[in-house]
This record gives structure tokens, C-alpha cells and sequence, in this order.
């Protein structure tokens, strides 16, 4: 789901599962808090409570204008409007066409740079979408969250870990975030692990679905 920041009875939401091809699937949006509600986008799936649906919003509205969504579906493309949804137009279907997307992110202080995730890897753009870099390979990435200087944070590894190797937790850092080549990846899983293991005696293996940035880090 998405609400828009400034009216708050602006409500998008996304529906569909992997098994089904009701005519409900799709986006859908109310301008009245919930109480009546309009089919926006039809025939796109969105993972429903699938594990892919574990990580972040599939859905965002755009920090600097409204009026565009970025909605990444399940295996049915990435798509974009920039008329709070009565036109939809697909990006990049080469790149995005069969993903099983888990989570998008744009930070305001980086209006122009989108972060895209899924059963595959972590893609970045950083002019608008109109072109895609695969900055990290892996079998699913849950979720991508950025703080303001720009450090991203992605957790994600295999779909069904077996061991705590199979869980990744990386912090991304750059000399220039308009140039995905000098990004730098860091694993801090075992950080995390070591934390855990302090506070409850015991080392996890888990999805790591939950990944967020509270009071900026």
C-alpha cells in the first residue's frame, strides 16, 4: 500500500497472488480514505502473502511529486505513471519483464536515483529510470532502505536459507552516488549475528525480511 503524503485519504493498494488470475488483481486507489475504491491497473500480480511479499512496499509514491508511482509487480513488469495512475507505462521490460519484485526505494534526498529489488538482485537507477545497473546479484532481496546521506542498506541472499551464509545484509557506500561504479558493498550480517547471539545466546537462520532506518541512522 502507498499514501500520499499530503492527503492521507489518497490510498493506493495492490492486489493479486501467485495462483490466481481473478479480475481483482491489479492497482487499485481511493480518494476516500478506503471507503469506496477504483480498479487504476488491471491484470498485474503482486505476490500476495507469498515470500516474496515479506520484504518492502512493491508500491511508492514519488517523494518529490504525487502524481508519479512506481509499482513493481510479480513477474508482470515494473510500471510507472505520472498521473496518480490513469496512465500506466512499463520500464524497462527487458530488464524488469519477469521479475518477482520485492521492494522499491527513492529517497527524497535522492529524487532522481531508484532503487529496485527482487528474485534476482538489487538494480539501481540513477536518472529516473531511464537507465538500470545490477549492482548485486542474489537469489531475492527482501528489502532496500537508504538514510539521507545516501548509505543503502539490502537484505536479502537464497530464498530458503539453510545456514546463516545464505543471509546477506549489506550497507552500500559511494564517492559519487550519480556513479554506480564506485559503489562499495559490506556485508554486516554477522554484525548483526553477533548482536543477536549477545542478547539471546543463540545464532539465527533466518529470511530477514525486516530492514528499516529510524531517525535517519
Amino acid at each position: 500500500m502507498a499514501i500520499a503524503p499530503s492527503n492521507p485519504d489518497i490510498v493506493y493498494q495492490c492486489l493479486g497472488t501467485s495462483y490466481e488470475s481473478t479480475s481483482e488483481r491489479g492497482i487499485w486507489k481511493s480518494t476516500d480514505g478506503g471507503t469506496t475504491w477504483t480498479q487504476i491497473k488491471s491484470g498485474l500480480n503482486f505476490s500476495g502473502n507469498d515470500e516474496a511479499r515479506w520484504g518492502g512496499e512493491c508500491i511508492v509514491i514519488h517523494p518529490a511529486n504525487e502524481n508519479e508511482i512506481w509499482v513493481g509487480s510479480r513477474a508482470g513488469g515494473l510500471w510507472k505513471s505520472l498521473d496518480a495512475g490513469s496512465n500506466w507505462t512499463q520500464v524497462a521490460a527487458a530488464t524488469f519483464g519477469t521479475l518477482v519484485t520485492s521492494t522499491i526505494c527513492i529517497h527524497p534526498s535522492f529524487p532522481d536515483q531508484i532503487w529496485v529489488g527482487g528474485e534476482g538482485g538489487a538494480w539501481v537507477s540513477t536518472d529516473h529510470g531511464a537507465t538500470w545497473t545490477l549492482k548485486q546479484s542474489m537469489a531475492r532481496v527482501w528489502r532496500i532502505v537508504r538514510k539521507s546521506n545516501g548509505t543503502t542498506f539490502i537484505n536479502g541472499g537464497n530464498a530458503s536459507p539453510g545456514a546463516i551464509t545464505d543471509v546477506k545484509l549489506y550497507r552500500v557506500t559511494a564517492s559519487d552516488w550519480a556513479s554506480p561504479a564506485t559503489y562499495a558493498f559490506t556485508d554486516v550480517w554477522q554484525n548483526w549475528l553477533n548482536a543477536h547471539q549477545a542478547a539471546y545466546f543463540w545464532k539465527p537462520v533466518e529470511y530477514n525480511p525486516g530492514l528499516t532506518v529510524l531517525a535517519d541512522g
